[in-house]
């Protein structure tokens, strides 16, 4: 990672950071290493990486990183990372991570946290923190605690969490989901939709919904719901829910909840979240990701970071890390750390580190690493690294890499690779993969994907897709789609689409993803990644990309690369 003339290397979990003025430069500007099949090359301010399967490329301040089925990209002072389903975003100076089980969020100096069933809320100086079914709130000098079938709300911009068969409501543009047998209502231009057997209606903002004698009627804003002796009522920014005797009210901001444990909801322009099968909304330049129970926020060059059961906050130049029972703090460039009787002690960039027979040394722009009979030694801009087994070559911009049988090879911008008896070659921002007779071709924005039968055309804005008695077609900004009970609308610029309990949309440059009950909002020149009208996913090795109204997505195994140019 390279951040404000800061070179950060992964290795093995470890991290190397060298700041202010520290270069990673070679020998005329060219960095060979040849370590038991490892290389780092650095020649013209570009650094490939590969350690064991992983791959780090850095050209013109732009940094690639494989490792592991993990993703790494730094474009232009952005990072995207992710890494076991962990998802990893720095975009000016703001870091997202996701990283299991775990829940932080940091919005104007407020820390949201979640670990191991552990919730903690710091807002303008309010602690609220719930531990293993306990709830406690410090609002003003006032400390409130609720105990078992927790229930917990902050009154003005109110937070209220109801987990098990939650409910979740966000006013102004409202959403309103109810997981197990689906409910999901979006105000102006609203959908409604029920999952098992759904029939859903959309007709000039009124929807009529018949399932398993259930009769659902969305007239002018308000929702009418009768389903298994529940009765549903949404008039006027008021929610009255009867539920299996169960009664939750909203009116005027004010919410009421009866129910078995999480709802949570946040009103003008705040966080919505759903604990189990989580939704998560963020709006106003805030990036709200939850997966797999993770959730983390960036806002205003915030950086929050939760790592297995870790927590590194950085907020004005000041960083706050607690790992474990361990301590860190950096105030005014000068780091100490108390971790398990190792000490770390940060004074006037240097820095000195004892960390299980772990040597780190770093003085006067001279970094010194043994760790695990490794050897890393940079000094006056040289550096030498011994690891294991792997071998990659740049010379002039062009890129050999053998590693256990593959070959690839970048010349000039073109990226040729041969993994396992697949190709894929970019060239002048064109795209042929050939893996397992499956052939995608991109080309001047036409997509033509063959795959398994299946067919896909994209031609000047207009989709077309036949797959297995199933059609998709996109015209005039308008897409249908009719697949196995699954249904995609796009209306004026928003796109809906359910699949498998799985909702995209894109709203008025908004893009909001759920995917297996995981959502992801992207919302004004924040980036999953999002480059122009571009995203870049990548999910249990699934990449996902859109690009000026292309759709190109590469499942198992598949990899997607494209240049700086692109």
């Amino acid at each position: 990672m390279l951040e404000q003339n800061e070179l950060l290397m992964l290795e093995q979990n470890e991290l190397l950071v060298l700041e202010q003025n520290e270069l990673l430069v070679l020998e005329q500007n060219e960095l060979l290493m040849l370590e038991q099949n490892e290389l780092l090359v650095l020649e013209q301010n570009e650094l490939l990486m590969l350690e064991q399967n992983e791959l780090l490329m850095l050209e013109q301040n732009e940094l690639l990183v494989l490792e592991q089925n993990e993703l790494l990209v730094l474009e232009q002072n952005e990072l995207l990372v992710l890494e076991q389903n962990e998802l990893l975003v720095l975009e000016q100076n703001e870091l997202l991570v996701l990283e299991q089980n775990e829940l932080l969020v940091l919005e104007q100096n407020e820390l949201l946290m979640l670990e191991q069933n552990e919730l903690l809320v710091l807002e303008q100086n309010e602690l609220l923190v719930l531990e293993q079914n306990e709830l406690l709130v410090l609002e003003q000098n006032e400390l409130l605690v609720l105990e078992q079938n927790e229930l917990l709300v902050l009154e003005q911009n109110e937070l209220l969490v109801l987990e098990q068969n939650e409910l979740l409501m966000l006013e102004q543009n409202e959403l309103l989901m109810l997981e197990q047998n689906e409910l999901l209502v979006l105000e102006q231009n609203e959908l409604l939709v029920l999952e098992q057997n759904e029939l859903l209606v959309l007709e000039q903002n009124e929807l009529l919904m018949l399932e398993q004698n259930e009769l659902l009627v969305l007239e002018q804003n308000e929702l009418l719901m009768l389903e298994q002796n529940e009765l549903l009522v949404l008039e006027q920014n008021e929610l009255l829910v009867l539920e299996q005797n169960e009664l939750l009210v909203l009116e005027q901001n004010e919410l009421h909840v009866l129910e078995q444990n999480e709802l949570l909801v946040l009103e003008q322009n705040e966080l919505l979240m759903l604990e189990q099968n989580e939704l998560l909304v963020l709006e106003q330049n805030e990036l709200l990701m939850l997966e797999q129970n993770e959730l983390l926020v960036l806002e205003q060059n915030e950086l929050l970071v939760l790592e297995q059961n870790e927590l590194l906050v950085l907020e004005q130049n000041e960083l706050l890390v607690l790992e474990q029972n361990e301590l860190l703090v950096l105030e005014q460039n000068e780091l100490l750390v108390l971790e398990q009787n190792e000490l770390l002690v940060l004074e006037q960039n240097e820095l000195l580190m004892l960390e299980q027979n772990e040597l780190l040394v770093l003085e006067q722009n001279e970094l010194l690493v043994l760790e695990q009979n490794e050897l890393l030694v940079l000094e006056q801009n040289e550096l030498l690294v011994l690891e294991q087994n792997e071998l990659l070559v740049l010379e002039q911009n062009e890129l050999l890499l053998l590693e256990q049988n593959k070959l690839l090879v970048l010349e000039q911008n073109e990226l040729l690779m041969l993994e396992q008896n697949e190709l894929l070659m970019l060239e002048q921002n064109e795209l042929l993969m050939l893996e397992q007779n499956e052939l995608l071709v991109l080309e001047q924005n036409e997509l033509l994907m063959l795959e398994q039968n299946e067919l896909l055309v994209l031609e000047q804005n207009e989709l077309l897709v036949l797959e297995q008695n199933e059609l998709l077609v996109l015209e005039q900004n308008e897409l249908h789609v009719l697949e196995q009970n699954e249904l995609l609308v796009l209306e004026q610029n928003e796109l809906l689409v359910l699949e498998q309990n799985e909702l995209l949309m894109l709203e008025q440059n908004k893009l909001l993803v759920l995917e297996q009950n995981e959502l992801l909002m992207l919302e004004q020149n924040e980036l999953l990644m999002l480059e122009q009208n571009e995203l870049l996913m990548l999910e249990q090795n699934e990449l996902l990309m859109l690009e000026q109204n292309e759709l190109l997505m590469l499942e198992q195994n598949e990899l997607l690369m494209f240049s700086a140019m692109e």
